[in-house]
């Protein structure tokens, strides 16, 4: 079982993987066991009632088999995923929120290169 931490880091990077996905996706060893070690961990989170919703589950497992997703499905898959790592954003206490906000020179170095 992975800390909410190590979950928002996989959200993150599945997040990345969508966006780059192209009509002919071909995931790396790596990013499918990424995937794939999402859809497990959110696998549990569904047996116990904390994620409503089992489409995410199959739209993951087709991401992993390199099958291209709709609009549709990146647009849901990407929604479910951020309600994932939203609550932690908000609460200024969590490790994460402290971690980045803690940091200046990062975060000035962020908003320099978003120009």
């Amino acid at each position: 079982m992975y800390s909410q931490i190590q979950i928002e880091y996989l959200v993150a990077e599945v997040l990345g993987m969508i966006e780059v996905q192209t009509d002919t996706p071909k995931l790396t060893v790596i990013q499918k066991q990424k995937v794939l070690s999402l859809g497990n961990e959110l696998t549990h989170q569904v047996m116990n009632s904390s994620l409503s919703d089992w489409a995410i589950l199959g739209i993951l497992q087709k991401m992993a088999s390199d099958k291209p997703l709709s609009t549709t499905e990146k647009k849901d898959l990407k929604t479910k995923l951020y309600q994932l790592i939203r609550p932690s954003l908000l609460d200024k206490n969590s490790a994460i929120h402290s971690l980045y906000s803690n940091d200046k020179k990062l975060e000035k170095a962020f908003w320099k290169n978003l120009q």
